[in-house]
C-alpha cells in the first residue's frame, strides 16, 4: 500500500471514528459538547490562513548533480501557503472557507533555479463533529502552473487544473489528500495527486 492510500485510509478512519463519537458524546466531556451558540468555538465571518507540506505525483524531471546524485521534481510536491476567509454557521456545525495560495517546490541546485510554481485557489466546506474534530472537502484549482528548468531542463507549461481535496483534522492540524491531474503544452499528462500535512488557522 503506497503512502497516499495510507493517508486517505487514515482520513476515512478519522471521519468514521468521529461520526460514531459524535453520536455518543458525554455532556460532561468538553471535547464532545453540543454545537449551539452558547458552546460554539466561534461563529460568523473570520480570517483564515494555512500552510501545507505536500508529497506525491508523477516525476516531471530528474536533476543530475556533478557529485553523481539525482533529485526528482514531482508534480504533486511542494509547500503551499494560503490566506483567505471563512464563515462558521451558527445553526449547524459547518464552516465554509475560501483561500488563495501559492504552491512551490524547488531543488538544491546552486547554478540554476529549477522549480514548479502554481497559484492555488480553494473552496472548502468543513463539518465539525465536535469543537475539535472536523473533516472538509472541496474543489481546488492550480493556475499559472509551470515547471522552470533553468538552463538544465526544458520548461513546461501546464494547463489550468481542477481537483478535489479532502481533509481530516484535529483543531489546527490535519491530513489531506488531493486528487488532481496536469497536462503540459505537449499534451503529456501527469498525476499531480498528493498527500499533505497541514496547519490551518481560522480566526
Amino acid at each position: 500500500m503506497n503512502f497516499k492510500k495510507i493517508v486517505l485510509s487514515v482520513i476515512v478512519l478519522l471521519i468514521a471514528n468521529n461520526v460514531l463519537a459524535a453520536g455518543r458524546y458525554d455532556d460532561e466531556n468538553e471535547d464532545f459538547r453540543d454545537h449551539n451558540s452558547d458552546h460554539s468555538s466561534g461563529t460568523g465571518l473570520g480570517f483564515a490562513m494555512s500552510g501545507a507540506l505536500e508529497f506525491g505525483g508523477d516525476k516531471v524531471a530528474t536533476v543530475l548533480y556533478t557529485d553523481g546524485s539525482t533529485q526528482s521534481v514531482n508534480a504533486g510536491q511542494g509547500v503551499t501557503l494560503s490566506v483567505g476567509g471563512h464563515y462558521r454557521l451558527d445553526s449547524m456545525p459547518l464552516d465554509i472557507m475560501a483561500t488563495v495560495g501559492y504552491k512551490y517546490v524547488t531543488t538544491k541546485a546552486s547554478n540554476a533555479n529549477i522549480y514548479i510554481g502554481r497559484v492555488v485557489p480553494a473552496l472548502e466546506v468543513s463539518y465539525y463533529f465536535t469543537d475539535s474534530w472536523w473533516t472538509g472537502i472541496g474543489p481546488v484549482w492550480h493556475l499559472n502552473n509551470e515547471f522552470r528548468g533553468g538552463a538544465l531542463v526544458q520548461n513546461l507549461k501546464f494547463d489550468p487544473a481542477m481537483g478535489i481535496n479532502i481533509q481530516g483534522g484535529w483543531k489546527f492540524l490535519a491530513l489531506s489528500y488531493t486528487n488532481i491531474n496536469y497536462k503540459d503544452q505537449f499534451k503529456n499528462k501527469y498525476d499531480a495527486s498528493n498527500v499533505g500535512l497541514l496547519v490551518v488557522g481560522r480566526f
